[in-house]
């Protein structure tokens, strides 16, 4: 029979015996800190296996009752298939059942039940009063049909009784993990002696093997998972649902912590904003109004976050909003990440929800409606529609695969089986290599820009044979995309609307033609700049050799300077766009190749122009995007690397 992987988290008032619970079904003592034993609480969350009935095996969460180790509840229930709500005869609900209560709710736990604890310290008449609370209690939560079970840990009355109740609620459990890459919320950090570093966690997605890279987000440090644990066994493989052991190499214990995410490389973003679905809870006794700081807990991260309106400048208590979040630290959630934010003083619970984009921008007054409505498509499970309109909201860049995927939880068949009927309908328009695509109303639009600018352009300037790609390229959007403007001009060339000469562009129905006179300077200021290769001239020197000088020289050299068949370096000197397009190219073979260039490398490996020119060279790379400059070395663009 299949077994689940499945975790079970006990919640409750301080005091309430969840660690005895937690001992009496799995034979640990869960209170491992030699402060919880003293002071007879529990501080930290505890783990242990349990052996139910079926032999199914299972991993038990005691989730600390304390109101001030609230923080450490969260981190331990986060990953949490079933919940226990454990309730003493002797007291009854109390402010941390009903606050525990509302952090599973808000968590969207689905299954779960409730233990009267301590049944033999009360008579029956009070034992019934405790359940008429309880059934009161639960009855708007997700526990109103759950059994409510009667248990003595001193005596072991209903032991067997709660094991057969988890044996079904486990049973019922529809755990699926959304994503193909793995992670894990990091809840414990220690060394074993020997082994070294170790962290734990509840994996909420994918599988992870032995052996396995990895990054610890958000930081982004690279590690090595040296060897895997799952209850106390080693094993080379675990799965979503398992609560695991991660023996790390290349890290130590104190380059890592309780809210970190060690995730499948390049699966996660960090972020300081989140956008998501706000539940602000019935009990709150006043509205949340905008820009309130509030303490978020996600996975097992707390951050200090800014509640931010999107449609409204307040919530009313009971009252729900899509809202953005802008944080104080780096996380690196998922989209679909459930979490919870409390005040900050005092603290208490007041909301929470599901995080519906996990990496945004911030977004002006005037979108916020826009943006609420586009995010209700993916709560809704409209994939289509949203991915429609997430390429159009990328405008001048192309979006890859795998951002729709961090963007929609969906595996990558799901993805590709969705992209599939987009492209089939025309709604969408893949780029070569089918990683990047772009919304076909949006490729229309930027193709329509082209034309239309390359017209007022030939309106203008009449006698010049054409338009400089780049400077098209920064006429349509200086931001846009490479890739995708030289995508869209290829269409446009393959549709014969344009025609590419060189590294100008301009209309398939234009043509220029120059007088005789005009030709033959051309062919001078040609000659002279192609003689001198890679090394730029001055003005003034190309001119030496022109015969007739003036106005209309100036205005053939800009004419040039403009179709991009010269490129002017600097206000008094010029290249011509052959050997600086062939510079360019092995510029930026170095750098992909090196990771940086400085002047000398210029001057050993490239060319030696002296120093004034090759700053010169330089500085014009940088003024039109192509490197960036770091100090004394340059490095590509971010655009130019990829």
């Amino acid at each position: 029979m299949f077994m689940k992987n499945v975790v079970i988290g006990l919640a409750g008032h301080i005091d309430h015996g969840k660690t005895a619970l937690a001992k009496a079904l799995t034979g640990i003592d869960t209170d491992r800190l030699k402060e919880e034993k003293e002071r007879g609480i529990s501080i930290e969350s505890g783990f242990a296996p349990c052996r139910l009935p079926n032999g199914q095996l299972v991993s038990i969460v005691d989730c600390p009752g304390h109101e001030k180790f609230i923080k450490n509840m969260l981190r331990g229930i986060s990953g949490v298939d079933v919940a226990i709500l454990v309730v003493a005869a002797d007291d009854g609900p109390m402010p941390q059942t009903r606050e525990h209560l509302d952090i599973l709710s808000l968590l969207g736990i689905k299954r779960g039940l409730v233990v009267i604890n301590k049944i033999d310290l009360v008579d029956r008449d009070w034992l019934e009063l405790v359940h008429e609370e309880i059934i009161r209690l639960i009855e708007p939560t997700f526990l109103r049909q759950a059994p409510i079970i009667n248990c003595s840990c001193r005596s072991g009355e209903g032991i067997e009784q709660l094991k057969k109740a988890l044996m079904e609620a486990v049973d019922k459990v529809e755990r699926a993990s959304l994503r193909e890459e793995f992670r894990l919320p990091v809840d414990r950090v220690f060394s074993i002696p020997g082994y070294g570093t170790v962290a734990t966690g509840t994996l909420v997605d994918g599988t992870v093997m032995a052996g396995s890279t990895a990054v610890v987000y958000p930081e982004g440090r690279k590690v090595k998972i040296r060897a895997l644990q799952v209850h106390n066994q080693w094993v080379e493989e675990a799965q979503a649902g398992q609560r695991v052991g991660f023996n790390l190499a290349n890290i130590g214990i104190s380059e890592l912590k309780r809210g970190d995410v060690i995730a499948s490389p390049g699966s996660l973003l960090p972020t300081t904003i989140l956008d998501a679905r706000l539940r602000y809870l019935e009990s709150n006794l006043a509205p949340l109004t905008n820009r309130t700081r509030v303490r978020l807990h996600t996975g097992t991260t707390e951050v200090i976050a800014r509640v931010i309106y999107m449609d409204r400048e307040k919530i009313e208590p009971g009252e729900q909003a899509i809202v953005q979040f802008r944080l104080e630290e780096k996380v690196a959630p998922a989209v679909f990440d459930r979490y919870i934010i409390r005040s900050l003083s005092p603290a208490h619970t007041i909301g929470g929800g599901v995080i519906l984009d996990a990496y945004p921008r911030r977004y002006s007054a005037t979108e916020g409606s826009s943006r609420a409505a586009h995010l209700k498509l993916l709560e809704e499970g409209k994939f289509e529609q949203f991915t429609i309109e997430t390429l159009s909201r990328y405008k001048f860049h192309p979006c890859t695969r795998s951002e729709l995927i961090r963007k929609t939880a969906l595996s990558r068949k799901e993805l590709d089986q969705t992209l599939s009927r987009l492209q089939a309908e025309g709604e969408i328009c893949p780029l070569d290599d089918e990683e990047f695509l772009i919304s076909s109303r949006q490729a229309i639009c930027i193709k329509e820009k082209l034309i239309d600018t390359l017209k007022d352009f030939h309106r203008k300037n009449p006698l010049e044979k054409g338009m400089g790609k780049e400077l098209l390229r920064s006429k349509i959007a200086g931001e846009i995309d490479s890739r995708l403007f030289h995508h869209l001009i290829r269409e446009l060339e393959m549709s014969r609307a344009i025609v590419s000469d060189g590294p100008t562009i301009r209309l398939a129905d234009h043509s220029l033609s120059f007088n005789s006179w005009q030709k033959e300077i051309i062919r001078t200021m040609e000659r002279e700049l192609l003689a001198s290769g890679l090394r730029p001239l001055k003005i003034t020197q190309l001119y030496q050799n022109i015969p007739h000088r003036g106005e209309e020289v100036d205005r053939l050299l800009k004419v040039l300077i403009d179709q991009g068949i010269f490129i002017r370096i600097a206000q008094d000197t010029i290249m011509h766009s052959q050997p600086f397009h062939e510079l360019r190219e092995m510029i930026k073979a170095h750098i992909k190749e090196q990771g940086k260039l400085t002047l000398h490398d210029f001057r050993d490996q490239i060319a030696d122009l002296g120093r004034i020119k090759t700053v010169q060279i330089l500085e014009y790379l940088d003024s039109i995007g192509f490197t960036r400059r770091l100090g004394d070395i340059r490095v590509l663009t971010r655009s130019e690397s990829n």
